[in-house]
């Protein structure tokens, strides 16, 4: 089932009990945490982010590396600008400064 149909359902399940809810403030209620998790990513911080219920979004040291070839490859190839890899590659080495502990050599 699509988000759009599981907001429905729930509406029609809740609007008897909640009738000064609209349906626009209910799915605004449920795509709210994702939203701030979007609003949080656009910031350029790789921060944690804990949503009660559902868990912690995080990312990982393998993710960071990974992303980094990744971005180079795709300024080689002509997929991504200049300025698009600055940007992004800066994110990922700000967030490497600010963790070294999750990115020592080894564990150690």
């Amino acid at each position: 089932m699509r988000p759009a149909e599981l907001i429905d359902n729930f509406y029609e399940s809740i609007k008897d009990k909640y009738p000064d809810l609209s349906r626009d403030k209910v799915k605004e209620v449920c795509t709210a945490p994702f939203t701030m998790v979007k609003d949080v990513m656009k910031e350029g911080k790789l921060e944690d982010i804990r949503l009660k219920y559902f868990g912690v979004f995080r990312v990982f040291p393998g993710r960071v590396k990974g992303m980094k070839n990744i971005i180079f490859n795709r300024l080689k190839m002509g997929k991504l600008s200049k300025p698009e890899y600055d940007g992004i590659n800066e994110m990922l080495n700000n967030h490497i400064k600010e963790n070294p502990q999750k990115f020592k050599k080894n564990g150690k």
